[in-house]
Formats: structure tokens, sequence, C-alpha cells
């Protein structure tokens, strides 16, 4: 009995499954689309949107050059009119290269902040109290420690890229004295 049951049962799931197959297969016709439909609102942004960062521009001859771009490194919009005062090129790699150093230093310090919710997270699982009380001590500690040092080393590294940018401006117009090139820079939060 049991056999024939299950017999049934294996012979007709196949055909089960294969109804809505068939109910699907028609042949379906295209419809008109209707002509009274409107038209979806326009989903474009009505300002342009300005990323968290620093919007940088210089004036030359009284039109702006966008001095950073979101796809070269911070600066790079310069090194055209820097290629003919070597000095200015190199206080503009020097600019770039202590950019480079203050981003390792955010990696760093994230790092730290990293070993703070870890020690947490371990202590919080340990059995013995004194261990647990240690552990978090420790990382907590630490952690602090790297985050703390990694932010005002970032932070130094910052101010001294901002020299050698300046710097590198001031070569330049060392060598261009009728036409100095003006920094404008702009930080904080744009919405």
């Amino acid at each position: 009995m049991k056999r024939r049951a299950s017999f049934w049962i294996f012979l007709l799931i196949p055909l089960i499954t294969l109804i809505p197959f068939q109910a699907s297969a028609q042949v379906l016709k295209p419809r008109a689309v209707p002509s009274d439909r409107e038209t979806p609102p326009d989903l474009a942004p009505s300002e342009n949107f300005m990323p968290l960062g620093c919007d940088r521009k210089a004036t030359l001859d009284g039109r702006e050059i966008r001095i950073d771009s979101y796809h070269c490194k911070d600066g790079e919009g310069l090194r055209k009119l820097f290629l003919a005062v070597p000095d200015a090129q190199r206080e503009l790699d020097l600019y770039q290269s202590t950019r480079n150093q203050a981003q390792i230093a955010a990696y760093t310090g994230s790092f730290g902040l990293l070993a703070i919710v870890v020690g947490w997270i371990v202590s919080s699982q340990m059995n013995n109290s004194q261990d647990a009380l240690k552990v978090r001590q420790w990382t907590f500690g630490g952690g602090i420690t790297i985050t703390t040092g990694s932010l005002i080393y970032g932070l130094g590294m910052l101010s001294a890229s901002e020299t050698h940018l300046e710097n590198a401006v001031e070569e330049y117009n060392k060598v261009n004295p009728k036409q100095p090139l003006g920094l404008e820079i702009k930080t904080g939060i744009h919405f």
C-alpha cells in the first residue's frame, strides 16, 4: 500500500509542475501604449551635488582653474601650469606625497578604533573577570593611543601639505610675476 501511494506521488509531481507552464505557453499579442500616460518626474537633482571635501580653485588671468579632481591626485590640476617651473613641480610632488601619508594615518587610526571594539567584545566573552578587565584595559589604552597618535600625525601632515601647496604657488608666481596665480581654498561640508 505504501509503495503504491509513493508511486502515484512520484508520477503526479511532474504532471502538476507542468500545468502552469502549459497555461503560460499562450501566445501574447503586443498591446498599444496608451497616449494619455503621464511622463515620469525628472529625478535629476536641481543643483550640483558637492560631496564631502574641499573645493579648491585657482585663478589665473580672471579664469578659474580646478586644482583638485575626484579622479586624480590632489593638486593635479596645477601640474600643467607648473611644467615650466621645476621648483613649483617639486613642491607639488611634496604636497601630494604628504597627502598620501595623511591617508595612511587615517587607516592607522581606524585600526586603533578596531582594536578598542575587538577588545571590548573579547573581554565580554571571557569567564574570568580579572583577565577580562586586563584585556579591556590594554586594548582600550592601546587603541586610544594609536588613534590619538595617528590623528595628531595626520593633522600635522595635512598642515605640512597645505604649506607645500602654498609654496608651489609662490614659486610659480616668482617666475611669472605678470600673471600671478591666485589660490582659493574653501573647506567644509557641502550638502
